[in-house]
């Protein structure tokens, strides 16, 4: 496997846990005074988990 392609598996994976963590610990997040609503953080775990473990599979072949 290639290294960047740890790397970027790695960082997808570190940002899915991040929104899996606050999901799960019900964090409010606020960027410039507006109220980020939980389902962004259902999507931003869906997506690079999805991407973090397809890169993981892709390099293995």
């Amino acid at each position: 496997m290639k290294l960047f392609t740890k790397i970027s598996a790695l960082l997808l994976a570190i940002v899915a846990i991040l929104h899996l963590i606050r999901v799960i610990y019900k964090i409010d997040v606020t960027v410039d005074e507006i109220d980020m609503p939980m389902w962004i953080s259902f999507v931003g775990f869906i997506v690079p988990a999805i991407l973090s473990i397809g890169l993981l599979k892709e390099a293995k072949k």
